[in-house]
């Protein structure tokens, strides 16, 4: 496999960890809405779901209610 390399300054999020991580630190009062919704605009890439290649996020959104139980939601 060849080394991987990826582009200097580019952003990126996980939703399906970052939102409840968010939504825990909004009611936490750690976090403000507006300043998630903020960063948010300036991602460049999502870490899973990627239309060039879906399988990936398919498999994400299969994980997503075993990832809410184990988390108490």
């Amino acid at each position: 496999m060849p080394p991987a390399t990826a582009r200097a300054g580019v952003r990126w999020a996980r939703l399906s960890t970052d939102v409840p991580n968010a939504v825990r630190d909004i009611r936490r009062g750690t976090l403000r809405l507006r300043e998630y919704l903020t960063s948010l605009r300036h991602v460049d890439e999502e870490a899973v779901f990627s239309l060039r290649d879906p399988l990936p996020g398919l498999c994400e959104i299969a994980l997503l209610p075993s990832m809410a139980r184990r988390r108490g939601l």
